[in-house]
Order: structure tokens, then sequence, then C-alpha cells
């Protein structure tokens, strides 16, 4: 993972269900931006302004919304049902650093009028597990989606769901990293019970392969900052 003051560019594949009736699990190999400064940083599809007090931080920014799908991946058997586009919102968040990990809560907001809707969520990073050049991280939490943002994605009511994850980050020669990550979300009763789904759980499957670059001096990484955001459905 990048400390403060690094960049890095690469290439992340992802592969993830979807919980749409007649939907295909869709692939995607994109490229991938980051930035880690002192105030500010860009993960992927996650962009914000950070600031440290003590053994807490506070972020402000905005972030892609992945739920849905677009008129060029209506699932089959849904075509005679509105789009549902993907989104951007913005949010706000604090993560507490512990001596067993790092603690966050975070408030979500579409920004980009589609679904008007809101989300929070409580949720952990595990510290890294290390042996050699490998760093393991576990991660976990709670999203609480209002009826409005699960009316707009799926035809149902407020709920919380619930996601499971691991991150990898193997550290190569040269400033290449490999960072593999899965996670599975458990999606509410409101949207399991949805005509719309068929599916209640959603895996996915991402690895990235990543040169990093430095920008200035890297400083130690702070516990409380956890792995950057490569499109995550809980990130």
């Amino acid at each position: 993972m990048l400390a403060p003051g690094g960049a890095a560019v690469g290439y992340t594949w992802r592969e993830q269900s979807s919980p749409y009736r007649g939907a295909k699990t869709p692939r995607s190999l994109d490229p991938i931006y980051l930035y880690e400064g002192d105030y500010a940083y860009l993960h992927g599809t996650r962009a914000g302004l950070k600031a440290e007090v003590n053994t807490w931080r506070f972020d402000a920014f905005v972030a892609e919304r992945f739920d849905g799908y677009n008129k060029d991946r209506i699932p089959y058997g849904l075509e005679d049902q509105p789009v549902r586009e993907p989104g951007f919102d913005l949010g706000v968040s604090a993560r507490l650093r512990t001596a067993w990990g790092a603690p966050y809560v975070e408030l979500r907001r579409d920004a980009s009028h589609t679904s008007g809707g809101s989300e929070a969520r409580l949720g952990a990073w595990g510290n890294g597990w290390r042996r050699g050049k490998l760093e393991v991280r576990p991660h976990a939490s709670l999203a609480y989606r209002n009826a409005t943002l699960n009316r707009y994605y799926y035809d149902a009511g407020a709920g919380t769901d619930v996601e499971l994850g691991l991150t990898a980050d193997y550290y190569l020669a040269g400033g290449w990293h490999v960072i593999g990550g899965l996670s599975s979300i458990r999606h509410s009763n409101a949207i399991a019970s949805s005509a719309l789904v068929d599916q209640r759980t959603e895996n996915a499957a991402t690895l990235v392969w990543q040169a990093a670059d430095t920008l200035e001096t890297p400083k130690p990484r702070s516990a409380a900052s956890g792995p950057p955001s490569f499109g995550t459905p809980a990130d």
C-alpha cells in the first residue's frame, strides 16, 4: 500500500456476481491511478480530503457507486424495467486507530441525481498479518441502505447488508505490487425478497497489478488509513 507522498499506476481485473435476475457475471479490466498525499488522496474510484488528529482520521470524499446496470447491460428478462444507472456519492467518514485495527463509520449520499438515496456504514479493517513480502488484512462491515436507495436499484425497502472481505498485498521488486481481494455481500431481506433479485449473496474477486512511484519522501503509513479502494462494493 502507498505511504503518504506515493503515487502508482496499474491495471485492475475484477469479476463480480450480480444479484439481478437473469444477469451475467460481469468482468472488467481497467487502468487504475493512485495517489496518497498528506491531505488528499485518489484511490481509483474514490477521491477525497483527509485529516488526522491523534488516533483519529476524518475524510470527505466522492466515490463511484456500482449498483445497478446501464442500457448496454440490461439483465435478460428485465428489458421492460427502467434502466438503473450506477452513480457517484458524496460522503464523510471517521476512523479510529486501535491496537487491533481500524473501526470506522461512513455516511454516503447520492450526488449524481440517479437514486437520491443514502447509506450508513459501520465497519473495521483488521491489522495486517505479514509473512515475508506478503501482507493480508481482513475487513467487515454493515451497510444500512435507506428505502430511497433500495427502491431505485431493487424496488425494495430499507435494509442492512453485511460484507466480509480479505485483501492480500504481495511486494515485488522494482516497486511493483500484486494485490488480490475477495469479498462477499449478503443483502438484506428487503433486497432478497425483490422480484428483480434471484441471488442474495454477491461475491467479488479483484486482482491489481500496481507499479508505485514516490513523489516525495514516504512517511510511515498510518494504520488508520486502511487499504485503498479499488471499487469494492463496501468502499
